[in-house]
């Protein structure tokens, strides 16, 4: 069966569509998904544009991995806070973009 180019290029460009469309789709299910992030005690993440941040219960909100661990090897901070952070760095590390 001998295909034309038009009829070619034409394929081509519904097949395009179909994979731009399901790529839309799909980054936009893990935006919504990430919204809810996950939460384990008084530490949390979700995925941004700028990549994972966290928030730390007292310690503030859109913290960076690096200033987690700052907080989470600070003297001051309760074994249980240290748990909780450690335990959502972790899941973040383990989600690296999807399950």
């Amino acid at each position: 069966m001998k295909i034309t180019k038009r009829r070619l290029r034409r394929i081509i460009k519904e097949e395009k569509t179909k994979i731009l469309n399901e790529q839309r789709v799909r980054r936009i299910v893990r935006r919504r998904l990430s919204e809810y992030g996950s939460s384990f005690g008084d530490a949390s993440w979700s995925e941004t544009d700028d990549g994972v941040r966290f928030d730390v219960e007292g310690h503030g909100e859109g913290l960076t991995e690096s200033e987690v661990y700052d907080i989470m090897n600070d003297p001051n901070t309760d074994d249980k806070l240290s748990s909780d952070i450690r335990a959502a760095v972790e899941d973040a590390d383990e989600y690296d973009g999807g399950y």
